[in-house]
């Protein structure tokens, strides 16, 4: 599900993608931004990818960061906030084929997205949002991360 709210008070876009992110619900949820009337390219934006999964080959990353570049859609900032490392891996896939350089940055928390982006995000977002891929380990009672790149017991 892509969701969002445009502030042109703020001149600021927030999106919000939950659940399974797909190629086919990227590109729909990018339709239906660029096509509100309140949408301005130029507006700073935040893409918060913390609630979803991003299920996407690495030929959909390219085909998502191409069409991204074909609609012209971000000339203003944008920050993307992620919380897992194989969806950090791949967001930063899809930021090179964008074309946007320096302009697009990814965050895991919603202060440093903030501070790129020159807003305080948090009255709009979530700064704890909780993560499907961690869980309390019942012997330990510890947090334990079923992310192999974030638990230290899966490395060798």
């Amino acid at each position: 599900m892509h969701s969002f709210k445009i502030i042109p008070e703020e001149e600021l876009v927030v999106q919000i993608l939950k659940g399974d992110i797909t190629l086919e619900d990227f590109l729909s949820g990018m339709g239906h931004l660029t096509s509100d009337s309140r949408f301005n390219p130029a507006f700073s934006s935040v893409m918060d990818f913390r609630q979803g999964r991003v299920l996407m080959s690495l030929d959909d990353l390219k085909n998502a960061g191409e069409r991204f570049r074909e609609m012209d859609c971000c000339k203003g900032r944008r920050a993307l906030l992620v919380n897992r490392s194989v969806d950090t891996a791949k967001i930063l896939i899809f930021r090179c084929h964008t074309g946007a350089g320096e302009r697009f940055s990814v965050y895991s928390t919603v202060e440093g997205a903030s501070t790129f982006l020159l807003n305080d995000l948090s009255r709009f977002l979530e700064e704890d949002v909780v993560r499907e891929d961690l869980y309390i380990d019942s012997q330990s009672g510890g947090t334990r991360s079923s992310d192999p790149l974030r638990d230290p017991s899966n490395l060798s």
